[in-house]
């Protein structure tokens, strides 16, 4: 998470954990109490590698605690294994209103300053959050973006300009809600990539982070993984039940800019299995290699 201590002591995406306090790998550390894992004042200390596990750059780490909101934001990091010049950019959520689409732009510009000139849009296990968020995050990529979408009460659409999100008055979401959400959302400085692009998904990818996929998709940009979860075609919200049950409603039917419903999910054009156990146990990530691959041969 940004801002967390394992971001500040330098890791990122893909770090395996190795060792936890001296006990053995997390996984097979069994029946620790919380005081046996950690001192007072608390700490940390975890063995870290990263990259293939034959080359893997290790370290230990002390990481101590500190209260922090619990925030999944975008990264951009630069894997062990990666070709010169190409980043990736991972969006974990989408539910953080007004910050994850202009931390995306201020992500693709810091890219371009670094002089990164391919980019992998990592989308894997994203479960979805706010389709404003999602357009602006989808337009540093594409430009602009429009999503439409219908139900019994009437139409209702989303777009972004190029430098703002645009809302249509919502016929469903109620008043009080309406009013927090539709303020003016615009970027001074937006974003806009020019360089090559590639998408990762998987079976996890849901909702609002398919829409992405989907969008980048139809530009032309390539998307490798799983077929994604199946959410894209519809919006959905969930309310908690006594008894720890859920509700899920469908509000709308999504539709495309010229009108046409949605697929429900996203199917990629080069298919790419991605076992976690395999990856853990040697530190190769198919997906990324895959995605290494294409562009590669992109021009």
């Amino acid at each position: 998470m940004v801002g967390s201590p394992a971001e500040k002591a330098g890791l990122q995406p893909g770090d395996r954990l190795t060792n936890l306090n001296d006990q053995g790998p997390p996984g097979t550390v069994e029946g620790l109490q919380k005081a046996e894992i950690f001192d007072d004042p608390p700490l940390l200390k975890v063995r870290v590698e990263r990259g293939p596990v034959r080359r893997a750059q290790i370290r230990t780490l002390t990481l101590e605690p500190r209260v922090l909101r619990r925030m999944h934001l975008p990264l951009l990091y630069t894997p062990p294994d990666a070709p010169v010049g190409v980043q990736v950019l991972r969006i974990p959520s989408f539910k953080e209103g007004r910050r994850v689409g202009p931390r995306v732009h201020a992500l693709v510009r810091q890219a371009q300053k670094q002089g990164t000139r391919k980019l992998i849009v990592d989308l894997r296990h994203g479960g979805g959050g706010l389709l404003q968020e999602c357009l602006m995050a989808a337009g540093a990529i594409i430009g602009p973006a429009q999503v439409n979408s219908e139900s019994r009460r009437g139409p209702s659409s989303a777009e972004w300009t190029g430098r703002r999100v645009q809302l249509q008055r919502d016929l469903i979401i109620t008043r009080p809600w309406w009013h927090a959400s539709s303020r003016s959302h615009v970027l001074a400085f937006p974003a806009r990539w020019h360089g090559e692009t590639v998408v990762l998904v998987d079976r996890g990818t849901a909702s609002c982070h398919e829409t992405m996929a989907y969008l980048l998709q139809r530009t032309g940009i390539p998307v490798l993984g799983l077929p994604t979860a199946g959410l894209l075609s519809t919006s959905v919200l969930w309310r908690e039940l006594p008894g720890g049950g859920a509700l899920q409603v469908s509000m709308y039917r999504k539709l495309d800019s010229q009108g046409k419903p949605m697929l429900h999910r996203v199917t990629p054009d080069i298919r790419v299995v991605d076992d976690p156990q395999v990856f853990a146990a040697t530190g190769h990530d198919p997906a990324l290699q895959a995605a290494y691959r294409r562009l590669a041969v992109q021009r």
